[in-house]
């Protein structure tokens, strides 16, 4: 790993490509017409971010969580963890769109959030998503979820569930046979 600046002066953790979004290349290069999903119990997949001052200014606007914490450096400074935290639905939305990438069509289901540290603006976090179960018809997978910041530091774990959508089964396996 490499540090390199980002565009807001600090200091970010740059991190190996990963694999994100393949399974959908190699769709996209087939004669197929739905994707075939790859995924055992086990797999697991990530992201790297590095959210914004600007990024987390729009969620808040988007969302109306005009907190100063998230946005003001000022206030912030005189607040609990010293420093513009990212608001933590804007970390965990990093699960969806991991999702989303890996397996298109997908219907984001549920998750669960269980924020452990703060996220920093200008703080480099890796969110991953792990296979921890794949249903009988091999649409519905579980998953446990973390983020993790540029120290290794656990910041943000989880859980989520996502529905395949009909027609493109899931070529998948279990822990003791075929899912």
């Amino acid at each position: 790993a490499m540090w390199r600046a980002c565009r807001h002066s600090r200091r970010c953790l740059e991190l190996p490509r990963t694999a994100v979004g393949r399974g959908w290349a190699r769709h996209a290069a087939s004669d197929s017409t739905a994707p075939t999903y790859q995924a055992r119990v086990g797999d697991s997949y990530d992201s790297i971010r590095c959210f914004t001052a600007a990024e987390v200014g729009q969620f808040a606007s988007l969302t109306h969580d005009s907190n100063p914490m998230h946005t003001d450096p000022d206030f912030a400074a005189q607040g609990r963890f010293g420093a513009c935290v990212v608001h933590g639905m804007l970390v965990g939305s990093l699960f969806g769109a991991i999702v989303g990438q890996r397996f298109p069509g997908a219907i984001y289901l549920s998750q669960t959030l269980e924020f452990r540290k703060p996220v920093f603006v200008g703080e480099t976090v890796r969110a991953t998503i792990q296979v921890q179960g794949v249903r009988a018809s091999g649409r519905m997978l579980d998953f446990e979820t973390r983020c993790t910041n540029q120290k290794g530091e656990l910041v943000l774990t989880g859980g989520a569930r996502c529905l395949l959508p009909r027609g493109s089964p899931l070529a998948a396996s279990r822990e003791g046979g075929e899912g």
